[in-house]
């Protein structure tokens, strides 16, 4: 199976998602953060998701982008 994926503005969708009345503070809710504390309590590391958080949308969405730009190489080279 190939996947084609599309490359995007992200500066267009983050505009798309603010005309949409996406507010940054959504992420940080209450059930969002008890859910959080729990998966700690019961031991699981949650730093890369706390780092994660502290990033911009549009960061987040540039470094999953370089991410798949990776994984479409590697599976190219693979191919070859």
């Amino acid at each position: 199976m190939i996947l084609k994926a599309r490359v995007f503005d992200a500066g267009f969708f983050l505009g798309g998602l603010e005309a949409c009345g996406y507010d940054d503070t959504m992420a940080t809710k209450k059930k969002g953060t008890d859910a959080i504390k729990a998966a700690a309590d019961y031991g699981i590391d949650i730093s890369m998701l706390r780092d994660n958080l502290n990033r911009t949308p549009a960061e987040r969405i540039k470094r999953h982008q370089a991410a798949f730009d990776a994984v479409k190489k590697l599976r190219k080279a693979k191919s070859k």
